[in-house]
Parts: structure tokens; sequence; C-alpha cells
């Protein structure tokens, strides 16, 4: 448990990392397209995400031990791996000026062994602590999302699709809260920033007993179901006044039970 919750840190104060990649051979061509560089398993897995992120200084070796080049140089090609921005990869811009929607992003086509590892991984990614409960399943992401949350207010974190609708149009209809039960979730939010001015709450948000509590201005689409507005948009939007998409969560009225509760695990976007 103190190995996990110290490794971003340990990796952060090394002077140099060596990682290893057991795939690829050492006539490969990392700067040409499709190379084996680019498909080795060691940008798909969760525990490596770290260890590429915290170093200041990481270089790659082939199968037999032969050096293929440091990060800094390769940045642009694994910033096209990876979809992390090449800035951070060179060190020239915090790891935490990104959105929490983003460093999810870059967790969500990666995978471990273990379900719990999928959240402990990111622990050092997103500077928070929790004790390991190895036998919780997918609880552990949960708890991932609800520790960030006593540390950010970054909306962004509830900018998230429902597996089952990512790449359509359609509001999903899987019934859930606000937090991702899974890093996969946040693959298409790699653009979603805090936009604090789309609107701010006076009210701080928490999880409480009864779940989140939190203030957000509601856009009514049909009778019973309405768009509860996020304080975050796409990058592609950041050099307008207001933005083109606004993004929410989609909520519904449940008329069997007379409360209002979440009928998707996603976000919804709308144009004006």
């Amino acid at each position: 448990s103190e190995a996990i919750n110290s490794m971003f840190r340990w990796y952060r104060e090394a002077e140099i990392c060596y990682a290893y990649l057991a795939d690829v051979p050492s006539n490969d061509d990392p700067y040409a397209r499709g190379s084996t560089f680019a498909r080795s398993r060691w940008f798909t897995r969760g525990w490596t995400l770290q260890e590429l992120i915290s170093p200041g200084v990481v270089k790659f070796f082939s199968k037999d031990w032969k050096e293929i080049d440091s990060r800094w140089r390769l940045s642009s090609q694994i910033s096209d791996i990876t979809r992390i921005d090449a800035a951070v990869l060179r060190g020239e811009v915090s790891l935490h000026s990104k959105s929490i929607a983003q460093r999810m992003s870059w967790a969500s086509r990666r995978s471990t062994t273990r379900m719990e590892d999928t959240a402990y991984c990111l622990m050092g990614i997103f500077d928070v602590n929790m004790p390991l409960l190895y036998g919780e399943g997918k609880k552990a992401f949960i708890r991932l999302q609800e520790e960030i949350l006593k540390c950010s207010n970054d909306q962004s974190l509830f900018a998230w699709t429902a597996a089952e609708y990512m790449g359509t149009d359609e509001y999903a209809n899987v019934v859930g809260g606000l937090l991702a039960s899974s890093p996969r979730y946040f693959e298409l939010s790699n653009d979603y920033v805090p936009a604090e001015f789309i609107y701010k709450s006076e009210r701080p948000y928490s999880m409480t007993n009864m779940g989140l509590c939190i203030d957000l201005p509601l856009f009514q689409v049909k009778d019973h179901e309405w768009i509860a507005i996020l304080g975050c948009r796409a990058t592609g939007d950041m050099n307008e006044t207001l933005p083109r998409t606004q993004i929410g969560v989609y909520l519904a009225l449940d008329l069997h039970n007379e409360s209002i509760v979440q009928d998707s695990k996603g976000y919804f976007r709308y144009t004006r």
C-alpha cells in the first residue's frame, strides 16, 4: 500500500527512468508511421502511464537493450500514440494544468490485470491518496473520483460518455449516477476543460450519504427531461466569448418514484 501510494513520487524524484519495450526490435524506426514502437504494449498498460509522465527524464530501450531515444525527442510521436499533450511530455506544461477529463482520457485505452488497479494506477496522476482494497472491484474507481472531488472543483470529471453510446448523438439510457465506473468512459473527453464563466456555483459541491450534492443550471428539453449544464467546454471553443457547444448531463423525472434521477451515464451536447 505504501509503495503504490508513493510510486508517482518515486518516479518524480528519479534522476532518470529507463523504459524497456520488450516487443520493439532494435531496427525499428520510432519516427516512421506504423512503427512497432507505436504499437508497443507498454503504451496500453495502466501502470506505465505514471512511468511515462512522472520522471524528469525517460529513455526507451528495445528488446535487446539498444537505446531507442528519449521521451523529450519522441514527444510528438508519443503524443500521437497516447493523446497526452506533447508539452506535458517535454516538461514545459504542468501535469496538473490539464483538466480531470483530459487526464482521465489518457487512461481510457489502457488496461490492468486487476480491476482495482485501473483506479490505483491513477492516484499519482491526480495527486490523491487512498487505502487499497483489493476485492472491491469497480468501487475502487468510484472511490478515486470521490477523492478527486474533495480537492477539485473541475466539473469535467462529470463529462464522460456511456460506452454504449460512444460515437452517437442519441441520449444514453443507462441509469446511473454522475460518476463513471471506468476510465474508458472518458475516451471522448480529451478536449474538455473547465469554463467557469458558463456557470459558477456559489456553493461547493460534495459527496454526502445521499449522494452528490451540487448546484447546476437546468435546460429543459421536453416534459420531464432536462440537461444539467456543466462548467466545462471543448478546447475548440476556447477563442469564443461564448461556446458554440455546451456540455451537460441528461436528467429525467422518474414518474414511478416521483423523483428526479439521472438517466444517463454520460454527457449530452446541444448546439444553440
